[in-house]
Protein backbone atom coordinates (compact mmCIF):
# COMPACT_ATOMS: atom_id res chain seq x y z
CA UNK A 1 0.00 0.00 0.00
CA UNK A 2 1.12 3.51 -1.11
CA UNK A 3 1.80 5.76 2.16
CA UNK A 4 0.73 9.23 1.17
CA UNK A 5 2.43 12.29 1.81
CA UNK A 6 1.06 15.82 0.83
CA UNK A 7 2.97 18.36 1.41
CA UNK A 8 2.46 22.97 0.55
CA UNK A 9 -0.29 24.69 -0.49
CA UNK A 10 -2.59 21.69 -1.78
CA UNK A 11 -2.22 20.30 2.09
CA UNK A 12 -2.55 23.40 3.56
CA UNK A 13 -5.28 24.69 1.06
CA UNK A 14 -7.35 21.21 2.44
CA UNK A 15 -6.69 22.17 6.39
CA UNK A 16 -7.75 26.17 5.62
CA UNK A 17 -10.75 24.32 4.17
CA UNK A 18 -11.50 22.20 6.44
CA UNK A 19 -11.45 24.21 9.61
CA UNK A 20 -13.80 26.97 7.92
CA UNK A 21 -17.32 27.49 7.65
CA UNK A 22 -17.28 26.39 4.26
CA UNK A 23 -16.48 22.70 5.50
CA UNK A 24 -20.03 22.95 7.41
CA UNK A 25 -21.94 23.63 4.81
CA UNK A 26 -20.43 21.42 2.84
CA UNK A 27 -20.70 18.35 5.08
CA UNK A 28 -24.43 19.16 5.58
CA UNK A 29 -25.29 19.46 1.98
CA UNK A 30 -23.66 16.12 1.15
CA UNK A 31 -25.44 14.31 3.81
CA UNK A 32 -28.56 15.17 2.40
CA UNK A 33 -27.70 14.22 -0.99
CA UNK A 34 -26.44 10.93 0.29
CA UNK A 35 -29.66 10.49 2.72
CA UNK A 36 -27.13 9.79 5.89
CA UNK A 37 -25.53 6.79 4.31
CA UNK A 38 -22.44 5.68 3.62
CA UNK A 39 -21.51 6.42 0.20
CA UNK A 40 -20.32 2.79 -0.56
CA UNK A 41 -22.39 0.50 1.34
CA UNK A 42 -25.39 2.04 2.25
CA UNK A 43 -25.47 2.06 6.06
CA UNK A 44 -27.02 4.82 7.95
CA UNK A 45 -24.28 7.00 9.05
CA UNK A 46 -26.74 8.91 11.71
CA UNK A 47 -24.94 7.08 15.05
CA UNK A 48 -21.44 6.28 13.29
CA UNK A 49 -18.56 7.95 13.12
CA UNK A 50 -18.62 9.69 9.64
CA UNK A 51 -15.53 9.93 7.17
CA UNK A 52 -14.70 12.23 4.94
CA UNK A 53 -13.81 9.97 1.57
CA UNK A 54 -11.34 10.63 -1.57
CA UNK A 55 -13.55 8.73 -4.05
CA UNK A 56 -10.13 8.61 -6.11
CA UNK A 57 -7.70 9.02 -3.83
CA UNK A 58 -5.03 12.02 -4.01
CA UNK A 59 -2.09 9.60 -4.26
CA UNK A 60 -3.74 8.60 -7.34
CA UNK A 61 -4.43 11.90 -9.09
CA UNK A 62 -8.01 12.80 -7.14
CA UNK A 63 -8.80 16.36 -5.55
CA UNK A 64 -10.17 17.84 -2.90
CA UNK A 65 -12.49 19.78 -4.90
CA UNK A 66 -16.40 18.97 -3.22
CA UNK A 67 -17.25 15.97 -6.16
CA UNK A 68 -14.49 14.06 -5.31
CA UNK A 69 -15.59 13.97 -1.56
CA UNK A 70 -18.46 11.80 -0.06
CA UNK A 71 -19.11 10.81 3.87
CA UNK A 72 -18.89 6.91 4.36
CA UNK A 73 -18.30 4.62 7.37
CA UNK A 74 -14.82 3.59 8.93
CA UNK A 75 -15.22 0.20 7.57
CA UNK A 76 -15.78 1.07 4.20
CA UNK A 77 -13.17 4.06 4.13
CA UNK A 78 -10.95 1.42 5.35
CA UNK A 79 -11.72 -1.16 3.18
CA UNK A 80 -11.43 0.93 -0.10
CA UNK A 81 -8.23 2.15 1.37
CA UNK A 82 -5.81 3.84 -1.25
CA UNK A 83 -7.38 2.36 -4.37
CA UNK A 84 -9.40 3.77 -6.89
CA UNK A 85 -13.51 2.02 -6.26
CA UNK A 86 -13.78 -0.61 -8.63
CA UNK A 87 -16.81 -0.05 -11.48
CA UNK A 88 -19.35 -1.82 -9.47
CA UNK A 89 -18.51 0.41 -6.28
CA UNK A 90 -19.07 3.42 -8.44
CA UNK A 91 -22.01 2.07 -10.13
CA UNK A 92 -23.81 1.51 -6.75
CA UNK A 93 -23.11 4.19 -4.94
CA UNK A 94 -24.45 6.57 -7.64
CA UNK A 95 -27.28 4.02 -8.24
CA UNK A 96 -27.80 4.76 -4.30
CA UNK A 97 -27.81 8.74 -4.79
CA UNK A 98 -30.18 8.72 -7.94
CA UNK A 99 -32.38 6.30 -6.48
CA UNK A 100 -32.95 8.41 -3.09
CA UNK A 101 -32.19 5.03 -0.86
Amino acid sequence: MYKTVITGNVYKDYLAWRKGPGYVLWRKRQWAKQNGLCYYCSVSLKNRRTNVEHVIPMSRGGTNKAKNLVLSCGPCNKEKGNRKPTKDERLGASKMVRRGY
